[in-house]
């Protein structure tokens, strides 16, 4: 039994161009502060791959996440779609 919780499966996201079907990029599910003066955080790399492929733990992938704090905030954020029993040990 796992002493954890899945919250997101980065393994999940891909390169794929947002026109394709089967796109499934990470700025696409995680808001963050790109493109704003006020939040200083950035969700993936600004090239492909759009993910973090070498410093992993256990996967293919990680979400790498830049911030700049001088004068700002910097968070990222991932809207659930299901509800979920954070309580319940699965």
């Amino acid at each position: 039994m796992a002493n954890y919780l899945i919250v997101d499966d980065i393994e999940f996201y891909n390169d794929l161009p947002e026109t394709d079907p089967a796109s499934n990029r990470i700025y696409k599910k995680w808001s963050d502060g790109y493109g704003t003066t006020t939040n200083g955080a950035m969700v993936g790399n600004l090239d492909v791959p759009l993910t973090q492929r070498t410093n992993v733990h256990g996967g293919a992938q990680t979400m790498p996440l830049s911030y700049d704090n001088n004068r700002k905030f910097s968070e990222a954020t991932l809207t659930l779609t299901s509800g979920r029993d954070w309580t319940r040990k699965v």
